[in-house]
């Protein structure tokens, strides 16, 4: 969730502040009923597949992209009684910053005083070592996860918005991830990596600039998080004519995506297929995945690289992209073997296509 940057109702609080970022929850609720924005995020919740009864976790940092989800969300459900009724939140003290205690004390209040009762606040230990950012996030995951499981299957419901997705694509570009880049924030996504988290992003047709203009229109506060800027993605933001492509591509990717995901889902289900078809039990493979031959052949390539990806995760081998492309543009039917990690080789052999040692 990205959060920085400046604004007349940005805060940044010190370390022992605590500091209403809701002053009047009555009018604010009933302003953000009747604004427009709000009927946006609505339909983004529905394009996510929320629907009537459904429990919702949301993600709350007190910046103000989760603010404004936050505000959106509690002001429909003050005035629908067939909006989700189950619906809590949960924000994150990651332990890397002496004010966050402070923004947590925060954001509590904000949402109790929105009439969300069920608040939830955690504290992470910081990583020791390794990338710390994506240890908090994994953390932060972690800890939605289990509290959407104890809540009975609640849907993990997170504040990235336009601009957060396009940073995400063009990051995603830079590491060469193909056409998977254009998906990597989706209205809706299930993760493997967190127990089958449902996790629903329904801000993403909506900018920084018009979050923050429908929390001042509200009278709403947020707060700023200065080490934002020191991020990968800061850097996007701090240059403006970055910021501006940024911006440009923002309008646009929705469809982009969705075209993508349409795309690799297609090819996602040719792999299932030509393993379900040509399943084989091999004698001498490292265990996992395996496939006929025949069937791998049929493909097109972009298939079989992904199933050979597939192959070789289930049987916990890592394989470099290079790698991969070698062996998807391979001729039908010629034996051929191709190095992985820790001594596994993919194996293309007349009859089978499977992992070996």
């Amino acid at each position: 969730m990205s959060e920085s940057g400046g604004g007349a109702a940005g805060l940044s609080l010190h370390a022992d502040a605590h500091i209403a970022l809701v002053e009047r929850p009555s009018e604010a609720l009933l302003r953000a009923s009747r604004h427009p924005r709000t009927h946006r995020i609505v339909a983004g919740l529905e394009s996510a597949g929320i629907s009537d009864g459904d429990r919702l976790l949301l993600l709350v940092s007190g910046g103000s992209d989760s603010m404004a989800l936050l505000l959106s969300i509690a002001a429909v459900r003050a005035r629908r009684t067939s909006f989700p009724d189950g619906i809590a939140v949960l924000t994150v003290d990651h332990g890397l910053r002496v004010e966050a205690a402070s923004e947590v004390a925060s954001v509590v209040a904000a949402a109790r005083a929105l009439g969300i009762a069920e608040v939830f606040a955690e504290r992470l230990a910081p990583a020791a070592r390794g990338n710390v950012l994506d240890a908090a996030r994994a953390g932060r995951y972690d800890a939605a996860t289990r509290i959407a499981r104890d809540m009975g299957g609640a849907t993990i419901v997170a504040a990235h918005q336009a601009e957060d997705r396009a940073e995400s694509f063009l990051m995603a570009l830079a590491r060469r991830e193909g056409l998977a880049a254009c998906t990597k924030l989706m209205p809706r996504r299930e993760f493997a990596d967190w127990a089958g988290a449902e996790v629903a992003r329904p801000l993403l047709d909506l900018t920084r600039d018009e979050l923050r203009g429908f929390l001042r229109d509200c009278g709403v506060r947020w707060i700023d998080d200065p080490s934002n800027a020191a991020h990968r993605r800061g850097a996007m933001r701090t240059d403006p004519a970055t910021r501006a492509l940024v911006a440009e591509i923002a309008g646009g990717l929705s469809t982009v995506s969705d075209e993508a995901a349409e795309l690799l889902a297609l090819r996602d289900s040719l792999v299932t297929e030509a393993l379900a078809a040509g399943l084989l039990a091999a004698h001498d493979v490292a265990g996992g995945l395996s496939c006929r031959r025949e069937a791998f052949d049929a493909l097109p390539p972009t298939a079989r690289r992904a199933l050979l990806a597939r192959i070789a995760a289930s049987a916990g081998v890592s394989v470099a992209r290079t790698v991969l492309v070698e062996a998807a543009a391979s001729e039908p039917r010629a034996v051929r073997r191709f190095t992985c990690s820790d001594g596994a080789e993919i194996v293309l052999a007349r009859d089978i296509v499977a992992i070996a040692r």
